[in-house]
């Protein structure tokens, strides 16, 4: 898949004196969809597959959140700074109103954002994520570095076996940077890594369930149907939720961008094409 082929163009914008990397699929023309990665080792590229497949409906905007991909370090991070950031690019772009799509962090902060702005959002995807409060770890991880990368991408098959190979791979080998010794490590911030655990990128359910009975646009949540423990949550979310649906994707588990994909662009194309109700 090249970049002319796909119809793709990198971009970078300074936001609160960060430099925030986006990648912009489509005809500036078509709706625009919004999407929010997730945190770990995903980053906009893990949507690259995604994205191409519905550049021909819809203009997609797919940012590094501050810290990850190609983006700039932070001093801090925190959701309430994602969901600013979210807002500050839409500005930017000229998108007045979106669909916002967000996976797991992302998510998070995108039903943040969809109940604390409603006027700018029409359609809200919400792809595994689900209130929860965070389970703070004061500990410093330890660097994760891998001598090649496909040392990379066989510790990224171990831990995801619902995952697609060919886009898991295409996640692994842009994720990942070179270290001065030759060996390799992701392109995340680590202070970025002690937020997250530090439960700073986590709203908390004090305040996530009264954000989700607010949402006044059609949603969605869409979940893997071997993500543990989601069905019950993500049904009390679609009863929460003011005119949601679910849809479960089969053969999958957390990370759907890369587990059955073709069911997972479906589903997407299938809720954003159908007329509102």
């Amino acid at each position: 898949m090249s970049n002319r082929q796909a119809n793709v163009t990198d971009h970078f914008i300074t936001i609160y004196g960060i430099n925030i990397h986006y990648r912009d699929w489509g005809d500036p023309q078509l709706p625009p969809v919004v999407i929010l990665h997730g945190g770990g080792n995903s980053l906009s590229r893990t949507w690259d597959h995604v994205a191409a497949a519905l550049a021909d409906r819809f203009r997609l905007i797919v940012p590094d959140l501050r810290g990850n991909g190609e983006s700039g370090r932070a001093p801090e991070y925190s959701w309430q700074l994602l969901l600013d950031d979210t807002l500050k690019l839409m500005d930017a772009l000229g998108l007045r109103q979106t669909i916002l799509c967000g996976h797991s962090m992302g998510g998070r902060v995108a039903y943040m954002l969809a109940s604390r702005h409603p006027e700018r959002v029409t359609r809200l995807l919400i792809v595994e994520a689900d209130p929860s409060d965070p389970k703070i770890k004061t500990d410093d991880p330890p660097l994760e570095i891998y001598a090649t990368i496909e040392q990379a991408v066989a510790e990224a098959y171990r831990r995801q076996p619902y995952a697609d190979k060919d886009t898991l791979r295409h996640e692994v080998e842009h994720g990942l940077k070179q270290l001065e010794d030759g060996r390799w490590t992701w392109r995340m911030d680590p202070t970025l890594v002690r937020a997250i655990r530090h439960g700073y990128l986590n709203p908390g359910t004090r305040l996530e369930w009264p954000a989700l009975a607010q949402i006044q646009c059609p949603t969605v949540v869409i979940y893997g149907a071997h993500s543990m423990g989601k069905l019950e949550t993500t049904s009390e979310m679609a009863h929460v939720i003011p005119n949601c649906r679910l849809i479960e994707i089969s053969d999958a588990a957390h990370d759907l961008p890369n587990e059955n994909p073709q069911e997972f662009i479906r589903a997407l194309r299938g809720y954003l094409t159908e007329a509102p109700n």
